[in-house]
């Protein structure tokens, strides 16, 4: 083996390892038979008066208990954004959906070197996630060039990523 695919192959194993060897993040149930009144929580008459809720930021963890950092983490591979949509292709359309549909879940974008690293610093409340692309195609990075001006292609898995990241900065910007 030549020492790049050795590298990609150990790469590889680790993250394997990680995933398969990971212990799950305790999860509490919330009493679905509850209710919330006016009284209980204030963020319910602001509902009903038509206003919009804003959520208090999450409560760090308790002193003493810090978060599962090597939990089992989502890891999504994207091979090429592009059209149309395909077994090994996601149209940019898509892959914005995508980016909505994790973050609204509550996922928040780590780096997989960071993940390697035990290093995740997501705030406590919000799950990880790693997304990564493979074969080096235009639709993951591409140059428009506009005349004058030369610009990230709004349209390539970069451009999304810093399109989203800009709308919603506590999502993270990191891939690989």
């Amino acid at each position: 083996m030549k020492i790049t695919q050795l590298s990609s192959y150990l790469l590889v194993m680790i993250v394997i390892v990680h995933l398969v060897t990971g212990c799950g993040i305790p999860t509490t149930k919330e009493n679905k038979n509850s209710t919330v009144t006016p009284e209980a929580d204030p963020a319910a008459t602001l509902v009903e008066e038509n206003k919009p809720v804003v959520q208090p930021p999450p409560e760090p963890f308790p002193p003493g208990i810090e978060p599962n950092e090597v939990g089992r983490v989502m890891i999504l591979m994207y091979h090429q954004i592009d059209e149309p949509e395909g077994e090994w292709t996601r149209t940019p359309a898509n892959f914005r959906r995508d980016l909505t549909k994790l973050y609204e879940a509550g996922y928040r974008l780590t780096s997989l070197n960071d993940f390697l690293d035990n290093n995740i610093k997501i705030p406590a409340g919000f799950s990880p996630v790693i997304i990564t692309f493979d074969d080096g195609t235009q639709g993951q990075f591409n140059y428009l060039n506009d005349g004058d001006t030369i610009r990230i292609d709004p349209d390539s898995a970069v451009g999304i990523l810093e399109e989203f990241y800009q709308a919603h900065p506590d999502f993270g910007l990191a891939a690989t």
